[in-house]
């Protein structure tokens, strides 16, 4: 269980890395790369978790477990960035909802999905929902849904198709993630197995990702279905291949991966300032710097060393603020 605990935060701590460079390069071909697995991942890996979870006995703790793990951390990273955003940035842009839309996504799934997941485990029944999720993507995103806007608070209403688009697409990856969490004890453990499914993965997803481009969970934006769908499996697999049988265990991305939150609610904010510090020290606009692939990975690594000392003061905060911090911060390892 030790050995598992050490690899899913190898694979986190990855997968954040890998949100940093999508947001950060621009470079089609890498951007094309990351997108076609990157969210998908996180909800996967979700899913995967839960399979190990007892069958739910209360549903009001249950709820009340996943308000306090998903729904806080949404709410205080979202107040904290409103601010931030009245400070610094509203006389140079529009205030958006940022990243953390994920942690709401998830929430949903977590509520919905999870419990039907936990009920009926046979493999057929986890199939089956899967399959759900991808015939109710599909067939809502083919509804016009234009007749909403002619409604009393119309606003409101054209929020809904698009969170529930998010939400099925996300319980595709979230249901098949705990799919697979039931067939991996049938599948071969020797070294041969394990390097021919690395190379196929890996060499499906760097080969083809160019042929379904600009791919958003956000915004709903799949292409070519089955290619998408082929896409994610195959860079998510890849990525959990490398995370549990060759790197295995690394200290400091382990450390990443266990504040995968905050930095997915803190990068973006960050990324900005040094981007455009960048640009005001080297006369480089900030769209030459991103377009250069070395120039916009050594700028990641300098957002993710700017996410450490906020993790720091969260993690001061929540020490020195007794019940109330750790209440809130309870998303704070």
């Amino acid at each position: 269980m030790r050995h598992r605990v050490h690899w899913i935060d190898v694979l986190k701590g990855i997968g954040i890395f890998l949100v940093i460079m999508g947001h950060t390069i621009k470079d089609t071909y890498v951007y094309n790369w990351i997108y076609s697995f990157h969210m998908p991942l996180f909800f996967f890996l979700s899913g995967f978790l839960i399979e190990q979870k007892p069958k739910i006995d209360s549903y009001k703790i249950f709820l009340l477990q996943k308000c306090k793990s998903l729904l806080l951390p949404f709410i205080v990273f979202r107040i904290l960035l409103v601010i931030y955003w009245i400070v610094i940035e509203s006389k140079y842009r529009e205030l958006d909802l940022g990243p953390i839309w994920f942690l709401i996504v998830l929430f949903f799934n977590e509520i919905i999905i999870a419990p039907i997941l936990l009920k009926y485990r046979k493999i057929w029944q986890s199939i089956l929902c899967t399959s759900f999720c991808c015939i109710a993507f599909l067939t809502l995103k083919n509804i016009d849904f234009s007749f909403l806007y002619n409604y009393s608070f119309s606003w409101l209403l054209k929020t809904i198709p698009g969170w529930s688009l998010r939400i099925l697409n996300a319980g595709i990856w979230f249901s098949g993630g705990f799919l697979l969490h039931k067939l991996i004890k049938y599948m071969p453990k020797n070294q041969i197995f394990i390097y021919l499914s690395l190379f196929i993965c890996l060499g499906l997803s760097l080969l083809l990702s160019n042929l379904n481009p600009y791919v958003s969970m956000y915004c709903s934006t799949v292409g070519d279905f089955k290619l998408y769908l082929l896409l994610a499996i195959s860079g998510i697999c890849a990525l959990f291949l490398i995370s549990k049988y060759f790197i295995k265990q690394c200290h400091w991305i382990e450390w990443i991966g266990n504040y995968t939150i905050v930095i997915l609610a803190i990068h973006e904010p960050i990324k900005r300032i040094i981007l455009k510090l960048c640009e005001l020290s080297t006369h480089i606009s900030i769209s030459t710097l991103q377009n250069n692939f070395w120039i916009a990975l050594f700028i990641c690594f300098l957002i993710l060393i700017g996410c450490i000392p906020v993790i720091w003061l969260f993690k001061w905060i929540k020490t020195h603020s007794g019940n109330t911090g750790n209440f809130i911060l309870t998303f704070i390892k």
